[in-house]
């Protein structure tokens, strides 16, 4: 029998894979899953999320003006550690969801631009009287890309150079990686970056773009370079996955990062980031099939597991206390609790998914039913179910679990 994850040989009735720990459960639900149609979502998505998520509405107008937040008291930055578990824990699960990731960060760019920048860029196309490539050669367009890309905590973008008759271009970016240099990857890892700065140059020249990382401070690099392509067709990625190795390390990084509280891991670059991010990747992977929402739980409870497991605790009310805590300092969200003999009751008040979301017939916050559900199957020794009752996502006054 092989592992469906890794094609490792595994022996009849292990519950997980000994290489990757695929857990076999999954299995079904890998078979069933719907990859990622980049020109459908495309079409169908942006004025969806443009219309229903207000923070996604910010990220086009973030670079020109101030705006008040959503959240009052958390604020609309959230820990780019919990953006980073969120991906990763998917991607230990079956890591050709890094393409996915790719698509979603390439619709991200896409959708982002919104209404306002596109006619920005197009009136300084129209001044310049040129290519689009003089538009993304000119001063003007560098600095507006770039200050939107850092007030939105994507780190420092800057323009190398363009090579016209080739439609090539290349970026570097600076002050995103959170990987230490010690723990060198083997593969890029930037890859939800890369696909959003493919979708903004797609949204602005109207054709299609795509790129390779080749430089990446996980790698060991200074920084991170792209080389981006324009062409006149869709066409599918060609960049090297992560191997399970390098996406359990990463991820246990993470953990141990949220869990000891490490402060400035990414130098001038703050280490949150706007939560349009964090919204726009969740509703993506939802809404793409069931199965997504069944390994976005899956997910959860990798993370919830691992935290329970790097701080030791191993009781029920002292993890509900800690993850109060840990959602708060994240800024996922603000918790009570109520805990009554069968049942336990969790209200999330500002909640990262679902804040300022209008009523989209979704529960947006699966991986944080994971979260809980893990936690306490961790710290207690007991199966536990998690599910979430009310969403701000589906027209409820507020986001709570049982």
């Amino acid at each position: 029998m092989e592992c469906p994850s890794c094609g490792v040989e595994m022996k009849e009735g292990e519950g997980k894979c000994p290489s990757c720990g695929f857990n076999l459960e999954l299995k079904e639900v890998i078979g069933t899953i719907k990859r990622v149609d980049y020109l459908i979502e495309r079409k169908k998505g942006g004025k969806f999320l443009y219309s229903n998520f207000k923070a996604m509405q910010e990220i086009g107008i973030m670079p020109f003006k101030r705006i008040g937040p959503i959240r009052s008291k958390l604020g609309d930055k959230v820990h780019i550690t919990f953006l980073i578990s969120r991906y990763l824990s998917m991607a230990c699960l079956y890591p050709i969801f890094i393409y996915d990731f790719y698509k979603f960060g390439k619709l991200l760019g896409y959708y982002g631009i919104g209404d306002l920048p596109v006619e920005v860029f197009g009136r300084v196309g129209s001044v310049l009287k040129k290519s689009k490539f003089a538009l993304f050669e000119s001063k003007i367009f560098q600095e507006t890309l770039s200050f939107g890309w850092t007030r939105v905590g994507g780190g420092t973008l800057e323009f190398i150079d363009a090579d016209e008759s080739k439609g090539e271009l290349r970026y570097k970016l600076l002050r995103s990686s959170v990987f230490p240099s010690e723990k060198k990857l083997r593969n890029p890892a930037c890859f939800i970056q890369l696909g959003a700065l493919c979708g903004i140059i797609e949204a602005i020249s109207g054709r299609f773009c795509d790129g390779i990382e080749t430089k990446c401070a996980g790698m060991g690099d200074p920084h991170c370079e792209f080389d981006l392509y324009l062409h006149d067709g869709e066409r599918h990625p060609k960049f090297g996955l992560l191997t399970n190795e390098e996406l359990e390390m990463s991820l246990n990084f993470i953990i141990d990062t949220m869990v000891k509280e490490k402060k400035n891991l990414r130098e001038n670059a703050g280490d949150y980031a706007h939560m349009s991010m964090d919204q726009g990747l969740n509703y993506m992977i939802l809404s793409i099939s069931g199965g997504h929402i069944i390994l976005s739980k899956w997910s959860g409870r990798v993370v919830g597991e691992k935290l329970m497991e790097v701080k030791g605790i191993r009781e029920v009310s002292g993890a509900l206390d800690y993850l109060g805590d840990l959602f708060f300092d994240l800024k996922v969200g603000i918790v009570e609790k109520e805990v009554l003999p069968d049942i336990i009751k969790i209200k999330i008040e500002e909640p990262v998914y679902s804040s300022g979301v209008k009523n989209v017939h979704m529960r947006l916050c699966t991986f944080i039913a994971g979260i809980l559900e893990g936690s306490l199957y961790k710290s207690s020794g007991e199966d536990w179910v998690v599910e979430e009752t009310k969403c701000i996502g589906n027209g409820d006054g507020s986001c709570e679990f049982e």
